[in-house]
């Protein structure tokens, strides 16, 4: 099998066949062929003729905010890319994306630099905010008799195991390049929103720069309508797990509420010995 390198650089060459899943899209013919960034290209060398990679995302200059989407199946190998971009010092960061992802990009992209000065104490705020809201709404209901009694323990294992499972879709994913400060920005910088989500994409990049200063999480996926956090130092305590997992819930209410029934208080305390040490969040936001 070819090295990974090998497969990047072919990728961003654009030299996978049409028929290969992930090969680059030419630009339509009325439209100039999007150019690799000098940056990226020459940190990986390709066939400057050849067909380039497909342009997902632009910002307002066609320059600063751009996303290429690379070849299929090497969702497994974005932390050897993001190795190799950091080592460079360079402004790109990899995330994997899934073939929906696009229907998630909803808003205007913001410039890392408007994300420059951002307090990382907005995020506990925001989220104390939507947990007391949740909160609150979870008991107006349970007032109203809409909670039917106790989860089987099975299902409450299945349904807290599958959020902190890495996913499988990481083998077989497209990777995405994206120029960022951080891969927090991320969600700001392409405008990754999903609808129905019932957050904008700045508000997901406070919450996400908090939770990288809190928990060491760091995104490694996207989807169309959940990201998938990588984390170097999850909760340690049962309290921390405590935390964490109305954390999560402040930003997902949804997430547990198909298959537990209990209120939002109780569904934290279920949910949160799965993140006691566990180094990976799927948070399903719509």
């Amino acid at each position: 099998m070819p090295s990974f390198l090998t497969r990047l650089q072919t990728a961003l060459a654009g030299q996978a066949s049409a028929g290969t899943p992930g090969a680059a899209v030419p630009a339509p013919a009325d439209e100039p062929a999007p150019q690799v960034p000098a940056d990226l290209a020459d940190l990986l060398p390709t066939d400057r003729a050849a067909d380039q990679p497909r342009a997902v995302a632009l910002g307002a200059d066609g320059e600063t905010v751009v996303c290429w989407e690379l070849a299929a199946g090497t969702g497994s190998t974005a932390p050897q890319l993001g190795e190799a971009l950091r080592a460079a010092a360079s402004p790109w960061r990899p995330v994997v994306v899934d073939d929906e992802w696009e229907d998630a990009l909803t808003e205007a992209p913001q410039h890392p630099d408007e994300l420059a000065g951002l307090d990382v104490e907005e995020g506990p705020l925001l989220l104390d905010r939507r947990w007391q809201a949740a909160h609150d709404r979870a008991v107006r209901e349970e007032r109203a008799g809409m909670h039917r009694g106790r989860t089987p323990a099975a299902t409450t294992a299945a349904v807290t195991r599958a959020v902190v499972e890495r996913p499988e879709a990481l083998d077989d994913a497209a990777v995405a390049v994206v120029r960022a400060d951080d891969l927090w920005q991320l969600p700001a910088v392409l405008g990754w929103a999903p609808v129905d989500a019932g957050l904008s994409a700045h508000e997901l990049s406070v919450v996400l720069q908090y939770w990288q200063d809190q928990w060491g999480a760091h995104v490694v996926a996207l989807g169309a309508r959940s990201l998938v956090l990588r984390l170097d130092d999850p909760p340690a305590t049962d309290d921390d797990a405590l935390a964490a997992a109305q954390e999560v819930l402040a930003v997902a209410p949804a997430l547990l509420s198909a298959d537990l029934v209990e209120p939002l208080p109780r569904a934290a305390e279920l949910l949160a010995p799965a993140l006691l040490g566990a180094g990976w969040w799927h948070v399903h936001l719509a």
